[in-house]
């Protein structure tokens, strides 16, 4: 689960959100309105989840020998 901020009710329309409560709240202290903490769900891996996933598949690459300068079509990893 990740929140986001949403400020809305404000002089500002659409209704605006925020991933960080200090940006939210500057905002509605700006243009009037409320902060509402939401709930979501995050389906996107960060790109850091991304990355170590990445490293670790390369490296059972390599483990298996499926570099070992072998010629012809990738297995697609």
């Amino acid at each position: 689960m990740k929140t986001i901020y949403i400020v809305n009710n404000s002089t500002y329309r659409p209704a605006v959100a925020f991933e960080d409560k200090e940006r939210a709240e500057a905002v509605c202290a700006m243009c009037g309105g409320s902060v509402e903490e939401v709930q979501v769900l995050d389906a996107a891996p960060s790109m850091v989840d991304f990355l170590k996933d990445m490293d670790k598949a390369l490296e059972e690459r390599k483990a298996c020998g499926a570099c070992d300068g072998e010629e012809g079509e990738s297995d697609g990893v």
